[in-house]
């Protein structure tokens, strides 16, 4: 009788430890397979290279296909610098250009994985941007240049064509000096006048090259309307006789001059 009591009282025993504790341990186990299978698919279906690197020595715990392909392109020396910047903890990436030219970015993070000191490390290949940012910087330059040499073609040009046109005006002013002919003394006014004109617009074009390189400078100054108007009826003025025309330039009287 006593054996069955004490047999009894062990299958119950065994039934409350099975239960209380044998099978939440067995669920947690499971549970806990499973996130770390769920956790590997992650990482091996990424996009990018996820690996776990030990701090100590750069070890590679684990890592997915892609981390592994670019971890294998890396010099030693590459793989000794990315351990000494892991191990500093001073940054948190590095750039790294592979032996086959690949501009690998790899940013990481400490962390703590079985009982190690750990760096989470996310390799990206970037060289689609580098190129990108390198052609951006070549087409900035060669505008630079170009807009250099446009700014040097016309000061050129400005200065190749104000010389002649100084002679001109200045020898237009000396004729104005003399004893012109009826008629003559106008046409001679109206040539000094388009020549003056002509200087303007020179220097006109040599202002966009100023507004370009933000150099123009605009001061306030007085100019005469009658003046500008008396200009414009000169300039027209043989246009009108050829054709056998009038015309008339009527300024408002209460007009500043």
């Amino acid at each position: 009788m006593l054996n069955i009591l004490t047999g009894v009282m062990l299958f119950a025993l065994a039934r409350m430890y099975e239960r209380r504790i044998f099978i939440p341990a067995e669920n947690d186990a499971q549970r806990l397979e499973e996130h770390e299978q769920f956790n590997r698919k992650i990482v091996a279906s990424a996009p990018v290279g996820i690996c776990i690197l030990r701090t100590l020595d750069g070890t590679n715990i684990l890592s997915n296909e892609l981390a592994h392909n670019y971890l294998n392109m890396l010099t030693h020396e590459d793989r000794q610098r990315l351990t000494q910047i892991i191990c500093g903890q001073q940054v948190n990436f590095v750039d790294v250009l592979t032996s086959n030219n690949t501009n690998l970015q790899i940013s990481f993070v400490h962390s703590r994985y079985r009982n190690e000191n750990v760096a989470i490390c996310v390799l990206v290949d970037v060289s689609a941007r580098v190129k990108m940012e390198e052609s951006l910087q070549e087409m900035a330059q060669a505008a630079e240049q170009a807009s250099q040499s446009k700014s040097m073609f016309l000061a050129t040009v400005s200065h190749e064509l104000r010389t002649p046109l100084y002679g001109i005006i200045g020898n237009l002013d000396l004729l104005q000096t003399k004893e012109l002919p009826k008629g003559v003394d106008r046409l001679v006014t109206a040539m000094n006048n388009s020549s003056s004109l002509l200087l303007k617009i020179i220097s006109d074009i040599l202002d966009f090259s100023k507004i370009e390189s933000e150099q123009l400078k605009i001061e306030p100054s007085e100019f005469s309307p009658r003046e500008v108007m008396n200009h414009i009826s000169a300039n027209y003025l043989p246009l009108v006789v050829r054709k056998q025309l009038g015309c008339t330039a009527l300024l408002s009287p209460t007009f500043r001059s």
